[in-house]
């Protein structure tokens, strides 16, 4: 008994399917970034402003127009239609408004401080205390959904990022060291809020292959304790002098992809029946 078979490129195969779910899987919801990329729709994180005028270079802020009132009876009638909500609140916008328009909150603001740590005795670093110093033109890197920032630390250590103002959602901070630095804090995430509030954030580094060892004791000059690495943030803590944020520890869950799981159920499914039929093919 014969039967012809027609060669399927597999490849070429999978190699569409990736490209075809790249384009279905919409990823996470834009959020966090400073340059007004709505994330998740909240009727009580959006603002009503001001449009520009053809022309106006001005860096000040835009005005804000007040439709507290209409907020606040859209949110009483609501339905729990989320996307309706915003459609009133934007009617109410265009009618208090001149040229005015909605927009998603962004008014959060990242500080805080750098500093390199000593060992008081460098020929036993293992053992010995450590100590802070501010540490100046270190980049402070802002990374979000949506974007990646950098500012640099000025000579006391103080970093703060100019004139940006942070949307809702998550902000991770990191350290852009040389290579014989090495950050001691990395990755700290903060949830922003895009209220008007200021987030600081004390971070350190150290040189060398010898790390400090107790890096929970180590302390700012100032006697702030550093954050963990690998920490969450979702309160507030202001610059002053004597409070820190508080370190929950914690590694940060991974989440898989949707696409990468999908991919990998499609490819496998294609194998599998590839192999099925050249299976066949070789008994015939």
């Amino acid at each position: 008994m014969n039967a012809c078979y027609r060669k399927v490129p597999i490849f070429p195969l999978i190699f569409a399917f990736a490209v075809l779910l790249a384009f279905v899987d919409t990823g996470p919801a834009y959020a966090g970034d400073p340059e007004d990329t709505i994330g998740p729709m909240n009727i009580e994180k959006m603002e009503c402003v001001e449009r520009r005028q053809e022309g106006d270079s001005s860096k000040e802020p835009a005005e804000v127009v007040d439709i507290e009132t209409e907020r606040q009876e859209i949110i009483k009638d609501s339905t729990g239609d989320i996307v309706q909500d915003i459609k009133d609140l934007e009617k109410a916008c265009l009618k208090n408004g001149d040229d005015a328009f909605l927009r998603a909150m962004a008014n959060t603001k990242i500080e805080g401080y750098v500093y390199e740590f000593h060992p008081e005795d460098p020929a036993n670093p293992a053992e010995s205390e450590w100590f802070a110093v501010p540490s100046r033109d270190v980049p402070v890197i802002a990374e979000g959904v949506t974007f990646e920032i950098f500012w640099g630390s000025e000579p006391d250590g103080y970093f703060y990022f100019y004139k940006t103002r942070f949307g809702e959602g998550p902000i991770m901070l990191n350290l852009r060291l040389p290579e014989d630095a090495h950050q001691i804090n990395p990755d700290i995430l903060i949830e922003s809020t895009g209220l008007d509030e200021t987030w600081t954030v004390f971070l350190g580094f150290y040189r060398g292959d010898i790390p400090p060892p107790n890096i929970d004791q180590l302390k700012t000059p100032g006697g702030n304790l550093l954050p963990f690495g690998n920490t969450t943030f979702e309160s507030i803590v202001g610059l002053d002098g004597e409070s820190a944020l508080p370190g929950v520890g914690g590694v940060l869950p991974y989440k898989e992809p949707a696409s990468v799981t999908v991919l990998a159920a499609v490819v496998l499914v294609i194998l599998t029946v590839t192999g099925f039929f050249t299976l066949r093919k070789r008994r015939l």
